[in-house]
């Protein structure tokens, strides 16, 4: 009844492109300034550190479109621990800098992404969340880069693994940001949050490290069509995909930022709840059909028809575009279906074709396959300023 060879299934979940994040446009900020009057020994300690992080800011600028990144992530490795002690030793001096700093901030998910955000303050909390942004950024383009450069069946066998912890340790960076750096009575205060940046905010973060695992997910779908795995099962899988960008959504909507966030990204994570909603459907009609309940398989791919047709995805770029033809593809592939379908349901089987209700109830429960590389802060360094005229050592 059901011929695997002429399944054209196993092409279309493979050459789907990863979303790329443009990299955070960052300026330089004076560290010498922040501890006032100190002694030649820390002001070279402080020096040095300015030096660490403008390597990270050079790293940004390399490259316009991707972020460079393996100047980048030793950069950021070697700026981190240097940076956490500097935090605690501004914070042991009564946490606020001698001088307001100016810190000049976007990111590709803001909604003017070429106006820029520039902001004074008197304390360098932010800069643990602008540097971990910046981190998780790269660590997540590391692997939808690699992605990229693996559709291929034999290359993705080989760099998969590689692929998923890349996005699972960038979900770890976003969550500890929004969990730890931005948590109630952290580092940064709810006056301050108000007012700041749209990614200093514990919703938007939570909802990157969330969208890290639908990307990462989205590719133990890829491997379980590989591996023959039973549709029923795959479903269970995407049906996972699907509730993580519907929780990605439900995150910027109840943020209080939506207005500030980039169309193309919230376009992007409505689009994949769609499509994600419309693969579920796809594979439990597949395995419906192997029951020889044709009716409800019809029914199924109606549904799921009906979920690509809402797909409303304005950007235009390369990647976008390829996105895009993905999308289409499946779209053939569900009205090669439904013909197939249809004319044995009208020809042989005569069954009915359960309602949208009847499909909701046919959705199984939803199986997890990933979760986040947690993600610790690294062991600062030992940081000592010394305020001129003085013997007392701020550490």
């Amino acid at each position: 009844m059901f011929d695997p060879e002429e399944d054209p299934t196993p092409v279309t979940d493979f050459n789907c492109p990863l979303f790329h994040f443009s990299p955070p446009k960052v300026k330089h900020v004076k560290l010498t300034s922040v501890f006032g009057s100190v002694t030649e020994s820390s002001k070279n300690q402080l020096i040095y550190i300015n030096n660490l992080r403008k390597s990270v800011i050079d790293a940004l600028k390399k490259d316009k479109n991707t972020i460079n990144t393996t100047s980048m992530q030793n950069a950021m490795e070697t700026y981190l621990p240097q940076l956490f002690a500097l935090l605690d030793t501004l914070i042991d001096q009564g946490g606020e800098t001698q001088v307001s700093l100016s810190f000049a901030w976007i990111t590709s998910i803001h909604k003017h992404y070429k106006g820029g955000y520039r902001a004074f303050y008197n304390d360098f909390t932010y800069e643990s969340v602008f540097m971990l942004l910046i981190y998780g950024f790269n660590i997540y383009n590391q692997g939808s880069t690699l992605h990229q450069l693996s559709l291929d069946d034999n290359e993705f066998k080989q760099e998969h693994k590689s692929i998923i912890k890349f996005l699972n340790t960038a979900a770890g960076i976003f969550h500890h940001i929004a969990s730890i750096e931005l948590e109630s009575g952290g580092r940064i205060s709810e006056k301050k949050l108000l007012k700041a940046p749209v990614e200093c905010n514990s919703q938007i973060c939570e909802a990157l490290s969330i969208m890290c695992l639908a990307e990462s997910e989205s590719l133990v779908v890829r491997k379980a069509i590989q591996s023959g795995m039973k549709e029923k099962i795959i479903a269970k899988i995407t049906l996972s995909v699907n509730s993580r960008w519907v929780r990605c959504e439900e995150l910027i909507r109840n943020s209080g930022k939506e207005k500030f966030i980039s169309q193309h990204w919230k376009e992007y994570i409505r689009s994949n709840v769609l499509l994600w909603s419309a693969k579920t459907k796809k594979y439990l009609a597949i395995s419906s059909y192997k029951e020889e309940k044709i009716g409800q398989a019809q029914g199924l791919i109606q549904s799921a028809l009906a979920s690509l047709k809402k797909i409303s995805y304005a950007r235009r770029d390369q990647i976008a575009k390829k996105w895009l033809a993905h999308v289409q593809t499946e779209n053939d592939l569900l009205i090669y279906y439904l013909k197939k379908f249809r004319k044995e349901n009208e020809s042989f089987s005569f069954e009915k074709i359960p309602n949208e209700e009847q499909i909701i109830a046919l959705i199984p429960p939803k199986r997890g396959m990933v979760q986040i590389v947690p993600f610790s802060p690294p062991e600062k360094v030992n940081l000592q300023i010394v305020p001129k005229k003085s013997n007392c050592v701020l550490m």
